[in-house]
């Protein structure tokens, strides 16, 4: 199922969020992925963090998919997933 589809999956009963932390946690430890972690951790922090020197929000691969940063990496990579994937 395509990125965009999981997003339409109900919330309430969490199939939402474990599709997508499935989808990431495959895309992150495939081996034909390119980004390594500090890469992805990058990419969660905003302008002003780099400006002001503040960390990433999350530090391990653990912590990003039980936060609600695994939907921001699920929607910034949503092709990228979707084409690794196969979905």
């Amino acid at each position: 199922m395509k990125i965009r589809d999981q997003f339409e999956l109900p919330r309430e009963t969490g199939e939402r969020r474990e599709a997508l932390k499935r989808s990431v946690e495959k895309w992150i430890n495939h081996p034909s992925n390119h980004r390594d972690e500090e890469e992805i951790f990058h990419s969660l922090r905003s302008r002003e963090d780099i400006i002001c020197d503040r960390p990433s929000p999350v530090s391990s691969i653990e912590e990003l998919l039980d936060s609600p940063h695994c939907y921001r990496i699920a929607f910034k990579y949503e092709k990228e997933i979707d084409d690794l994937l196969n979905l």
